[in-house]
């Protein structure tokens, strides 16, 4: 799949339609290096092919140049019979112009010619010459060039740079298993470029690379091969721009006098456009062009780069050149560097340059605890693998106490075990707002410091809140995200409560919970599962999901409404008293209506006055209210009070729809059709909820096996409640219940 070609795409799809409707074009792609030109003519190949076309690809040769027409024989070859030069560029075009009429009489045809700037030029004067004279036949020639074709003014089309969205997009789809942080930097680090991108994404992930992006050397020799011939010197201060990165014009002046060369030596460079000389610093045009550079220099070289910009560099600045420079044990840089580390405001770099201090340690001790630091900081990124990695270099130098303790909390949040924080007691006092405001906090913190590790945990408590406050949509977002980080940094614990939270947003919605999040012991996950069969009126199904694992707090007020709907009050009577404890002991208004809403369904006297009560304490969590609303809705359609009834089902049905609660919508709904319909006899208002369900089932002709499955029952479940309808009805038989419906009666 091409990201963020969607233009480019449509032009292509233009040319192909014209050329297939007998009126021919040419178009052609330009593009830096590595920007997709070559993709972009592999999809125009299969689109054309799907079209019905008849496709020709073929590429130039850059050691080809230099021939005459080499360009002709290498393109046409395979498929038309090759034009023999005779007088020149004319008369070959005209040739060639025939013959692709000739081809595309029975077919109509796609020629497609990559890295055109490297035909020689009489191929390149012909092909121009007949891409101006295509209108009449039935050809769609699609050129990729680095640069636009001169001196013919031919419909171009320049291939820009990636957004930030699409290139990471780009980055998804190819599969790599990278942390979060490490995507984003590597995103921003390729400059849209989809080559750039790839090839930091392929070495990125070893762990020496946390200070710098590198490539294949198959890509940096591509890449310098593009170069045009430099001086020496010009190469040396690429070279040195290259080490230095954001150094400043005067620091990479100063470090070249070492180096045998000058700053104006950049000249050459900035004229061939390879290079922005800048106030602030010296800019590569093409991201792979300073990696490219260090990839193939000498190590003497670059040996010689970092010494001397240590040279010229105050002590702390100078301190990461000093280590890049050195080749064995060095105590001094090594003390530097830790000082440093302390002093740097990224997380990212402060664990690498600790790793570096660690590496010119000598004494196993301050080696120790610089590693065991920079596995800290490795955890806090969310680098799982390569935390342990240096915990376990840490521990095999039997280090002191103090960084044993230090090992055994790095070890603690690798294994995803975390005391209780102040967001998860907010949480825990059913203050959610509070909790919101606090864990939004955290996340900001997070992602400003770079401690991406934190973030999954930090997101978990945002999207709890956003879900008990019934904000479903912000709430997904979050626990997406948050889940993402998770499994990005091993992080199994908080990944499946995630997945609980994403399983109980779906179970909203009416899709049934995948069975890792039920699986994955976190109590959400079991809750995710009775609700979904609660929103479906399968009430026996829901009771038994909520008792079958760990029991979430907050899931009780379900619990009780699956009690009281399958006919089993006392199963949850132990939990709704310690919920109601809490409920209390929270001081908020939501949580004293969920209780109030409990007390509804289990003492039918008092719900009438009960549930309009909980309603009104649970305005500002819409899906609460909504579903406390249609409790109160059914109860008077029961009590045959159709208009109070119908105007409350309708505000719950409203609410549902615009949350997307399927289940619950549709209840609504058919409460609605039911409120339309009751039959008059008011013995109707004897039968409980669940009876009425089975009766309405029985009555339309459904056997007790299906009652039950619908409703989540056992059949014998269903028999009992028809035996108590039927001495409540007065009636005696399935037809005569049917009849009696019909008759509203």
């Amino acid at each position: 799949m091409l990201h963020g070609r969607t233009p480019e795409l449509l032009a292509v799809d233009g040319l192909l339609a014209e050329a297939s409707s007998g009126s021919g074009g040419v178009l052609v792609v330009t593009g830096e290096l590595g920007i997709g030109r070559s993709t972009l003519l592999d999809e125009a190949a299969a689109r054309a092919r799907k079209r019905g076309m008849r496709v020709l690809r073929a590429g130039a040769v850059a050691r080809e140049r230099g021939l005459p027409y080499a360009g002709v024989l290498r393109l046409f070859p395979a498929a038309l019979e090759t034009p023999r030069p005779r007088t020149g560029e004319l008369t070959t075009g005209l040739r060639l112009l025939a013959m692709l009429g000739e081809a595309a009489a029975d077919q109509p045809l796609a020629c497609l010619v990559d890295d055109v700037q490297w035909l020689d030029e009489p191929t390149a004067e012909v092909l121009q010459f007949a891409a101006r004279r295509l209108a009449g036949i039935s050809v769609a020639l699609l050129l990729a060039a680095r640069d636009p074709l001169q001196p013919y003014d031919l419909a171009t089309l320049r291939l820009g740079p990636l957004s930030q969205e699409d290139s990471a997009a780009l980055l998804a789809e190819r599969g790599h298993d990278l942390p979060a942080h490490t995507r984003r930097r590597i995103t921003e680090a390729s400059a849209g470029n989809p080559l750039a991108l790839t090839e930091f994404a392929q070495t990125a992930g070893r762990p020496a690379q946390t200070l710098s992006l590198t490539v294949s050397h198959a890509t940096a020799a591509r890449v310098l091969a593009t170069l045009p011939p430099l001086p020496a010197a010009t190469t040396t201060m690429l070279l040195l721009c290259a080490v230095g990165g954001t150094a400043e014009p005067g620091t990479l002046a100063a470090a070249a006098l070492a180096l045998g060369a000058g700053f104006s030596d950049l000249c050459h460079a900035e004229m061939a456009g390879l290079v922005r000389i800048e106030s602030s610093g010296v800019r590569f045009t093409h991201p792979l062009l300073g990696p490219a550079l260090l990839r193939t220099a000498p190590i003497t070289d670059r040996l010689a780069a970092h010494r001397a910009l240590a040279a010229v560099l105050d002590p702390s600045r100078g301190a990461l050149h000093r280590a890049a420079s050195a080749t064995g044990r060095e105590p001094g840089t090594a003390d530097l560097l830790e000082r440093v580390a302390a002093a740097l405001p990224g997380p990212a770099q402060a664990a690498a340059v600790l790793q570096e201090s660690a590496r010119l340690t000598p004494v196993p001790g301050p080696r120790a605890r610089r590693l065991s630091a920079a596995a800290s900081g490795a955890a806090d990124l969310g680098l799982a693998a390569h935390a342990r990695n240096l915990a376990a270099r840490a521990t095999a130098l039997a280090p002191d106490a103090g960084v044993r303790l230090e090992l055994a909390r790095v070890e603690a949040r690798l294994a995803d075990r975390h005391p209780t924080g102040p967001v998860e007691g907010l949480l825990l006092a059913g203050d959610d707002r509070a909790a919101l405001t606090l864990a939004s906090a955290r996340v900001r913190q997070a992602r400003d410091t770079g401690l991406f590790g934190l973030l999954p945990r930090a997101l978990g408590g945002q999207a709890e809140a956003l879900l008990h406050l019934g904000e479903h949509d912000a709430a997904r977002e979050a626990a997406r995200e948050g889940l993402e980080h998770a499994l990005d940094g091993g992080q199994d614990r908080t990944a499946g409560r995630l997945r609980g939270m994403l399983a109980w947003l779906d179970a909203v919605s009416g899709t049934e919970p995948p069975r890792d999040a039920v699986e994955a012991g976190s109590s959400f996950g079991r809750w995710a599962l009775g609700l979904f069969h609660l929103g479906w009126g399968r009430n026996g199904l829901a009771l038994e999901a909520l008792l079958g694992g760990p029991l979430h707090p907050r899931s009780v007020p379900d619990l009780v409404e699956a009690a009281a709907g399958a006919g089993e009050a006392a199963a949850c009577l132990g939990p709704l008293a310690r919920f109601e404890e809490w409920a209390a002991g929270t001081g908020r208004p939501e949580q004293a209506g969920l209780a109030l809403r409990c007390r509804a369904l289990l003492d039918g006297s008092s719900a009438e006055r009960l549930l309009p009560a909980a309603a009104a304490l649970l305005r500002a969590v819409p899906y609460e209210q909504a579903r406390t609303v249609m409790l109160h809705g059914e109860l008077l359609r029961r009590a045959r009070q159709r208009g109070s009834a119908k105007r409350t089902l309708e505000s719950a049905h409203t609410i549902f729809t615009r949350l997307g609660a399927r289940p619950w919508a549709e209840r609504a709904l058919a409460e609605l059709r039911a409120a339309a319909s009751t039959p008059g006899n008011a013995l109707c208002r004897r039968l409980t909820a669940q009876e009425e369900r089975v009766v309405r089932l029985a009555a339309t002709g459904h056997g007790n096996k299906e009652i039950a499955g619908r409703l989540g029952i056992s059949p014998r479940t269903v028999g009992n409640h028809l035996y108590k309808a039927f001495s409540k009805l007065g009636v005696s038989s399935r037809g005569d219940l049917a009849a009696f419906y019909e008759a509203g009666v």
